[in-house]
């Protein structure tokens, strides 16, 4: 199964941390192909793990299995008019997306530039922890998915976390909300809590490796624990203690302030997907 043919389009961060986890459990790298057209960006890839490059799409694409959408969403509607162009229809690769807010259906016509044909698509949102192998991706696959593209999609993403299907596109954009911007949530939090430290007396050196720290002790503890978040954060919580007060505190504003934000980007992917 780990012999199948992958070509990825975009040679970002997202791309980069793919390449290196299928590298880690044991893919076969010359299997790999990355079309990316910024030339040095294409030659350190290709240096750093022995794979393929190409810098524009051409018909070799109808050589891979599974070809990887992973460009920015404002550049989707170019990529898939250019692979359009090339595709072998008889017998066509399947596709996986990673760009926010972009339908499956939307996909499928610039892939086949409106003809009728609807081909395997899958739509995956990981987010930025795939990088250490530490990622959470969902996917959706279209009706049309064979089950040897699922297969193959689930490969690529467990090679960089969990991974798991979803029964509902529309359900990509709270995950979306959740673990695709979640990353970002916790890095402000560190910020602010940091902040917080250099208010009360703290040097930024301090008050930085104070909170970055705990926060890489606390997502530590919370893995390999077999207790609940809450419980955990319970037994911290000593009665009457300083931990007990900062709590309450939160409580009077945090939950809002974080269901406000997560349904706003919310909000904002389900905008991105009716604006195209």
């Amino acid at each position: 199964m780990q012999n199948f043919n992958l070509a990825i389009v975009g040679g970002g961060n997202m791309a980069s941390a793919m390449v290196r986890g299928l590298i880690v459990k044991g893919f076969v790298a010359s299997n790999i192909l990355v079309v990316e057209k910024e030339l040095l960006k294409a030659e350190e890839l290709k240096k750093k793990y022995s794979i393929k490059i190409r810098n524009k799409i051409d018909n070799s694409i109808n050589e891979y299995d599974l070809v990887l959408l992973a460009t920015k969403p404002q550049d989707l509607n170019l990529v898939c008019k250019n692979l359009s162009e090339v595709l072998d229809f008889q017998n066509p690769p399947g596709f996986i997306s990673i760009a926010a807010g972009v339908l499956i259906q939307d996909i499928n016509i610039g892939l086949t530039d409106n003809q009728e044909q609807n081909l395997s698509i899958v739509r995956v949102m990981p987010n930025t922890p795939a990088a250490i192998g530490k990622g959470i991706s969902a996917g959706f696959a279209n009706q049309y998915c064979k089950q040897i593209i699922r297969d193959f999609t689930q490969i690529i993403f467990q090679a960089v976390g969990e991974f798991l299907w979803i029964d509902n596109e529309d359900d990509l954009n709270a995950i979306t909300a959740i673990s695709g911007s979640g990353p970002a949530y916790f890095y402000y939090f560190c910020e602010c809590l940091a902040h917080a430290g250099i208010e009360l007396g703290l040097t930024k050196e301090i008050a930085y490796k104070l909170a970055i720290n705990t926060m890489i002790g606390t997502s530590k503890l919370i893995e390999l624990s077999d207790e609940s978040i809450t419980d955990l954060r319970q037994k911290v919580t000593s009665k009457g203690g300083t931990t007990e007060k900062a709590i309450d505190s939160l409580k009077k504003s945090l939950p809002e302030i974080v269901k406000k934000a997560t349904l706003t980007a919310k909000n904002q992917s389900e905008f991105l997907s009716k604006k195209r």
